[in-house]
């Protein structure tokens, strides 16, 4: 079942004095930031939305300052959080294309015998990797075609066709 909401990205330290967060982006696109003019801040105790009021790229890094952050030290209170938006904000994707928010948690099923649950998935630069977790290991199998068959979101479920020997790597 698909969230409502997405992350995009995480509050990883600060920059300067004035209350500008420093964000690891979780997407593809840094630049996909300067189209949000609000975005969803994830505590453990609440979701707030709050204002983005000023948007850069530094580094690696996107900066951003957010509204009613006026110091460092209130900028530090948010290291650790996490930035959402709601789906409907979402990049369009192309035919076979997938939110990693999407497919976290789904059981792969290889040869219709379930092999784990897909836990992470390591963006490489080249071909992503899918981190599975079985009952005694886990696997990492590149996120390809030939080896990820069909994605049921309704029934939460993966159809692999996983040769052993890549299983045993």
């Amino acid at each position: 079942m698909k969230k409502e909401t997405m992350i995009i990205g995480r509050v990883a330290g600060v920059h300067g004095i004035k209350g500008e967060v420093k964000v690891q982006p979780l997407t593809d696109d840094s630049q996909r930031f300067f189209d949000l003019h609000e975005i969803i801040l994830e505590s453990p105790k609440e979701n707030k939305n709050v204002m983005i009021t000023a948007c850069r790229i530094h580094k690696n890094s996107v900066l951003l300052q957010l509204d009613g952050i006026k110091t460092r030290n209130e900028a530090e209170a948010l290291i650790g959080m996490s930035l959402l938006i709601d789906r409907d904000q979402a990049v369009s994707l192309n035919d076979d294309e997938y939110f990693v928010e999407d497919l976290k948690g789904m059981a792969v099923y290889n040869q219709q015998v379930l092999l784990g649950e897909l836990i992470d998935i390591l963006q490489t630069g080249g071909v992503d990797v899918y981190m599975i977790k079985g009952e005694n290991r886990e696997y990492c199998v590149p996120a390809r075609k030939i080896y990820f068959k069909q994605f049921d979101f309704e029934n939460n479920r993966i159809e692999a066709d996983i040769p052993q020997d890549i299983l045993e790597l």
